[in-house]
């Protein structure tokens, strides 16, 4: 299954970019089809980067400018993705999974998201099966 990881910061401390990686990085075996992040920053704006390949793959291609806003944000989360369903090729199947007004990571299985995407009558964003978890959310 995925790796989830993430940190919520009560006071002024940071945690250093090295503990972060090593964070993100310790999610490694559980999964590599994708891996992603998110982080909200300092004017309350969602940031995310996501894709394709396995987290230390990504964790280079990450920019000073994402690392410097992650660190000074209040809450971040890290995800390693093994594909269940849907695959990593196509961006919508990789987390965090945004749609429905919510952003969403998540690590197991779905069985009955076909249904409810059919019994709520809305346009699917993607295959995986945690987009059901938006869908049921914006309700």
């Amino acid at each position: 299954m995925c790796g989830l990881a993430g940190f919520f910061r009560l006071g002024q401390q940071s945690p250093t970019l090295a503990t972060i990686k090593k964070l993100w990085l310790a999610q490694s075996g559980r999964g590599k089809d994708a891996a992603g992040l998110a982080y909200i920053d300092s004017e309350r704006t969602t940031r995310y980067l996501k894709d394709k390949g396995s987290v230390e793959q990504l964790v280079d291609r990450v920019s000073k400018e994402t690392w410097t806003g992650l660190l000074a944000s209040k809450m971040a989360a890290f995800h390693t993705r093994q594909r269940t369903q849907g695959h990593e090729s196509d961006p919508l199947n990789n987390h965090p999974i945004i749609s429905q007004g919510w952003m969403v990571t998540h690590n197991g299985m779905i069985s009955n998201d076909d249904d409810l995407w059919e019994k709520l009558g809305k346009d699917r964003p993607g295959a995986v099966d945690s987009s059901a978890i938006n869908l049921v959310l914006s309700q």
